[in-house]
This record gives C-alpha cells, sequence and structure tokens, in this order.
C-alpha cells in the first residue's frame, strides 16, 4: 500500500487486511511524506512493516520500493482509501496463481461506494484472458486495488512507470510476459468521492492524454487500436462540456465504461 495523508481512511484499510483468512503474508506500507497523523495510525500495527519518504515522490515510486522491499513471490495491492470485502480474496487468487504458472496478474470486482459507506454502483471486470486483451486498450483491464501479481514478473518488465495511469500501463506490460484472469468476485470496496470521480475532474484533458501515451506504447500488442484512440477522443469531448451537465452524464457514462 502506498499511503499519502489518508488518516481518516487507512486504518478501515488496514483492518480489512487482517480479517483475511489467508493468513500467510506481510503487510508493506509507504508512506510517501504524509503530514497528518497518518503515520501514528499505521503505528498502531506492529505487524506492518512501515516506511516513509522523506518527501512526497508520488505513488509510482511508493509502489516500487514498496514491491522491492517485500519478501515474498507474489504482490496484493491495496488503495489507503479501499478495502477488501472478501474474506478468501487472498487465498483465492494465491491458490489461481500457484495452480496457474502461465497467468501474470489476476484481479476481480469492485463495489462503488460513496463517502458514507453507501454503495452507488458495483462491475465485474471480464473475466477470461482472450475478452481482456480484446478490450485491453479500450479501458483498464484490471481494477487496481483488487490485483494479485508476480513479483518476479513485475521486476523483469520494469515495475511501474512515472506516467499516468501507471497501473494500466503496468498491466500491459504484465500481460506480454503471461495471460490474465479477472475472478467473478466482488473483492473490494471502492471509494469514489471527490478525488476518485474522474470524470468530474477538472484534470480530464490531461488524463486523455494520458490514455494516449498509453494507447500509443501498447498498440503493437494489444487490438483494436483505432477505437480505443475513438474512444479517448470522446473523453475530450466530454472533458469541454460545462461542469453541470456532466454531472447529469457521469453515472451514464460510468456505466458505460465499466461495462467495456
Amino acid at each position: 500500500m502506498g499511503t499519502y495523508n489518508r488518516a481518516n481512511l487507512i486504518e478501515r484499510s488496514i483492518k480489512s487486511i487482517f480479517e483475511q483468512s489467508f493468513k500467510d503474508f506481510e503487510t508493506i506500507i509507504v508512506d510517501d511524506g504524509s503530514t497528518d497523523n497518518t503515520e501514528k495510525i499505521i503505528k498502531k500495527y506492529p505487524m506492518v512493516r512501515y516506511f516513509k519518504n522523506k518527501k512526497n515522490l508520488g505513488l509510482p515510486y511508493s509502489l516500487n520500493l514498496g514491491i522491492k522491499l517485500s519478501k515474498g513471490e507474489y504482490i496484493a495491492r491495496l488503495d489507503d482509501d479501499d478495502y477488501w470485502c472478501h474474506p478468501d480474496k487472498l487465498k483465492m487468487q494465491t491458490d489461481f496463481l500457484d495452480n496457474n504458472p502461465d497467468y501474470m496478474v489476476c484481479g476481480g470486482g469492485m463495489i462503488v461506494i460513496d463517502g458514507h459507506n453507501q454503495e452507488k454502483f458495483r462491475y465485474l471486470k471480464k473475466e477470461q484472458d482472450a475478452e481482456i486483451r480484446k478490450r485491453a486498450l479500450l479501458a483498464n483491464p484490471f481494477s487496481h486495488t483488487t490485483t494479485m501479481f508476480r513479483k518476479e514478473a513485475a521486476l523483469r518488465v520494469g515495475l511501474y512507470d512515472d506516467i499516468r495511469h501507471e497501473d494500466w500501463n503496468f498491466w500491459l506490460k504484465l500481460g506480454r510476459m503471461g495471460k490474465f484472469y479477472n475472478f467473478p468476485e466482488y473483492f473490494t470496496k471502492y471509494l469514489m468521492a471527490g478525488q476518485n470521480a474522474s470524470y468530474l475532474n477538472l484534470k480530464q484533458k490531461i488524463r486523455c492524454r494520458g490514455t494516449l501515451k498509453i494507447i500509443s506504447l501498447n498498440k503493437k500488442y494489444y487490438p483494436y487500436a483505432l477505437m480505443a484512440y475513438l474512444f479517448v477522443a470522446g473523453e475530450y469531448i466530454y472533458s469541454l462540456i460545462p461542469q453541470r451537465i456532466k454531472v447529469r452524464l457521469y453515472p451514464m457514462l460510468s456505466r458505460i465504461k465499466r461495462s467495456l
């Protein structure tokens, strides 16, 4: 887990880790220079390996540091404002990777909640490798905070790059080495409030440029690049719409994107 100034949320995330039925794991949290009480809260849990950057260096740096410091064969990701809601998540994913050495990464579905912990909607990603690859350039093939992947493979592809949508690009690099899988199970409750409501973000144009880079870097390895470019064009047009109209369109567009 990478974290930054999430004192009000991170304890819920940590508790969900230790509620897992699978127990043979270590928990590493890299604090990206928090200035609130995040460190104090984390240190209430002595079983957590805690590291703090001297200054804010960004999520890719923190995740890469955590992977390098880890001792395990697999890496499971959890964001500091989300929490695991399926008690057998780690067991299911560990068993899957143990039994399927040709798979590099596996994920699952998410339940999207608001700041009051009320469900907004839920979704599953495409399950099988072939169908995941068909849509890999259209939208992020995995929900980051549900994933487990092979550490050795992550090191071989160079870990996370310091670019926007770092996780999306990371999956596509792993996909050049092996297969993808998403469980038809809801693994994580994902907070969509303020910073996570990406369609409502005023930096939507920057997001579009980041998506274009992902497509450009990976179009040789995955199909439907042209369709992906058209999809980004639609998002860019959306970014030009007045904010009051965006608010009304957001629920519908979000469901369309998740279905793809």
